[in-house]
């Protein structure tokens, strides 16, 4: 029993390792591709089948945790509003709770997985280079920061490579790596960092430069190593700081508000404006909408539903304190979660989807469940 427990548990690791490949393919130059991008979303769909069947004996004990059950029963509960609305003409929002289960089904394939933690940071951070450097060469044409943006999606993808030099630091510092695996590593961070100012990902950079900060002070214990830290950091932005400043503000007029934030906040003012003739039902039963997508998740959900979407609401405010105890923790899903609520005040798929570049962090925070009890 033991030898057949043994082969299901290397199975699953091997094929967790696969599914992070192909979600590092779909944060690639492929993402250009619709026709792979889209190949390899069904071969994802395939996997987490597969993947939830071999884990079916952890269930019992991953629907215990009270966190799961309440936010299951909210997202149930929200499913049912949103195809009521939807009966009425008034919406169609499934997506906003597909995604809370797919983030169920991530914690839960993550749940009981403490044995191959630090494989599956190195095979995610090495995988996410391949990934950066694949940008550079076939879709940046080099180490060039240009004044036009990329044609990729870049809020999609920045905030997974700020995962993936999330995850290489931890790897780094949690255990003595074999010396090709160091050198890997430190090769994979380098290209991630350089992709990541090529990308322009400014939102993503942000979060990047939080999470270092909680790092140094929470995340790291010696006093020696936190100075010594904090000073590599200090020298290196002072270093890049004119290739920082140009990957923030190219092309951008910074004493303009809606210059600097690419349109966002006209459309802000929009939904604002509805929102506050209609405070309890946003747009629903009235024919007024805002001239583009609005690009904040709160902001988006409440416009769209109003106070139906208390249930996402609460299940966004039980997430982000979930953040705060991993992060209280010093467990690395906190800060990979807080990358995915940072960029969802400026992207209205995050913090639960694309899955691509959400599945890591909340497989971590799977991974991290027991430290909760």
């Amino acid at each position: 029993m033991k030898i057949k427990t043994d082969f299901f548990s290397k199975v699953y690791a091997a094929l967790i390792v696969v599914m992070l490949l192909i979600f590092s393919l779909q944060n690639s130059f492929l993402i250009k591709f619709s026709d792979i991008y889209t190949l390899l979303g069904y071969v994802s769909i395939v996997l987490l089948a597969l993947l939830i069947f071999i884990k079916k004996k952890s269930f019992n004990l991953f629907i215990k945790n009270k966190v799961v059950v309440i936010i299951f029963f909210l997202a149930v509960l929200q499913l049912i509003i949103v195809l009521f609305l939807k009966g009425l003409g008034q919406t169609d929002n499934i997506p906003y709770v597909r995604d809370i289960f797919l983030i169920l089904t991530f914690i839960y394939l993550g749940f009981n997985e403490e044995d191959n933690y630090f494989k599956y940071l190195f095979y995610f951070t090495v995988f996410l280079s391949l990934s950066a450097l694949s940008i550079i060469i076939f879709v940046a044409g080099g180490l060039t920061i240009s004044e036009q943006y990329l044609s990729i999606p870049k809020n999609q993808i920045a905030p997974i490579f700020v995962q993936g030099i999330i995850s290489g630091i931890f790897y780094l510092n949690g255990i003595q790596p074999q010396k090709a695996k160091r050198y890997i590593t430190f090769i994979s961070l380098a290209i991630l960092v350089v992709t990541l100012l090529i990308l322009r990902g400014r939102t993503a950079m942000l979060a990047l430069a939080l999470c270092s900060i909680l790092y140094i002070f929470l995340y790291i214990k010696s006093r020696k190593n936190k100075l010594f830290v904090l000073i590599a950091i200090i020298s290196s932005i002072i270093y890049f700081l004119p290739t920082i400043y140009k990957s923030f503000f190219l092309n951008y007029d910074i004493n303009e508000k809606d210059s600097f934030t690419a349109g966002r906040t006209s459309v802000y003012d929009e939904a604002l404006v509805i929102i506050s003739k209609n405070p309890l039902t946003g747009k629903l039963f009235q024919s007024s909408d805002v001239s583009s997508q609005i690009h904040n998740y709160l902001l988006s959900i409440y416009f769209e539903l109003g106070i139906f979407a208390i249930p996402l609401l609460i299940i966004y405010a039980i997430m982000m304190y979930q953040t705060y105890k991993m992060i209280k923790l010093r467990k690395i899903s906190g800060l990979l979660l807080l990358v995915l609520f940072i960029t969802s005040l400026s992207e209205y798929t995050f913090p639960y989807a694309p899955g691509s570049a959400t599945f890591f962090a909340f497989f971590l925070y799977g991974i991290n469940f027991k430290s909760l009890r």
